[in-house]
């Protein structure tokens, strides 16, 4: 399928499903009920839901 298009190609783009990643990371904190303050000062945070918070 990919087959000889390369030469056709001059730019490719990543397009990221995350559109707001303030937004994620606030929610993912919150879920974990991590405070700002605590983060900075753990510097890691391991989560129920399996992401550490860093």
């Amino acid at each position: 399928m990919n087959a000889k298009i390369e030469n056709l190609i001059q730019k490719a783009y990543f397009i990221s499903p995350i559109v707001n990643m303030e937004k994620l990371i606030c929610d993912m904190m919150s879920w974990a009920n991590v405070s700002e303050e605590e983060l900075k000062r753990w510097k890691v945070i391991p989560t129920d839901f399996g992401e550490d918070l860093s």
